[in-house]
């Protein structure tokens, strides 16, 4: 089940920029498997392959994002992240997950040393909150506060995180600025018990 989970992660990773609004949405708010993974898949595939009609409302559970999460996680850097939660709000929400930053950066070909292994080494409990705002086929998608071990992170190293640990994975987002859906997108509609994405008319 797991394999197959990331072999279909994988596959996710390839699709075009299009869809990567909805897929930095579910991986910023960072378990199931199983049914509810196939069950979101399918939904993005509709979106991404057009096969939508004008006015279609694609329901997400958060049982399904917290399955998509998991597999991502397990593709990209099953040794890294772990103990992924979602909570969702209007027009937002909050992911947390516990990271080992040092198998994080090997898991993306980085090079280490003896000091960063010292600083970086160890779980450390991630919690990322984010607005998401969206209206007639456009999104913003906003990071609103992180916080690291307890710590809140702001300013001048919260970009530099942005940068070098959510860009890199996901190189075609953009973050706290407007930007135009694609595959007829109009807006997301998010409350606590899952996110539903609208097809314009």
């Amino acid at each position: 089940m797991a394999r197959a989970a990331g072999s279909l992660a994988r596959k996710a990773g390839s699709w075009d920029s299009g869809i990567v609004t909805v897929k930095l949405f579910l991986a910023i708010l960072l378990l199931v498997a199983g049914d509810d993974f196939s069950s979101i898949q399918r939904k993005m595939d509709d979106i991404v392959k057009e096969h939508t009609k004008p006015g279609d409302r694609i329901y997400m559970s958060l049982r399904e994002m917290n399955a998509y999460l998991y597999a991502q996680a397990q593709a990209i850097a099953p040794k890294a992240v772990r103990n992924t939660k979602v909570e969702l709000r209007e027009e937002g929400g909050t992911a947390s997950a516990m990271v080992n930053f040092l198998e994080l950066n090997k898991a993306r070909g980085g090079q280490s040393n003896w000091m960063m292994e010292k600083l970086l080494d160890g779980d450390r409990l991630v919690k990322v909150s984010v607005k998401v705002l969206t209206n007639r086929g456009k999104v913003r998608v906003d990071v609103e506060r992180v916080e690291i071990g307890g710590a809140a992170i702001a300013g001048a190293p919260l970009d530099w995180l942005i940068q070098n640990y959510v860009v890199p994975q996901f190189p075609h987002a953009k973050v706290d600025q407007w930007f135009a859906l694609e595959h007829h997108m109009d807006h997301f509609e998010i409350h606590g018990g899952g996110a539903t994405v609208v097809i314009g008319k």
